[in-house]
């Protein structure tokens, strides 16, 4: 019998952990800008957290 991946991934959140809607809510910002931050940034959670503060 198969484990089911997608309980297996949540079940292995970390702080390291983002969605788009979080940054959304917590930035006040479109998916488009956030994207553009993905790319100058990277997916690093704190790294993309910091660059979005100084932006703003």
């Amino acid at each position: 019998m198969q484990s089911n991946q997608s309980t297996a991934t949540a079940n292995n959140l970390t702080e390291e952990t983002w969605t788009m809607r979080d940054m959304i809510q917590k930035f006040g910002l479109t998916q488009a800008e956030i994207l553009e931050a993905v790319k100058e940034v990277g997916t690093n959670k704190a790294r993309l957290e910091a660059y979005l503060s100084e932006r703003q």
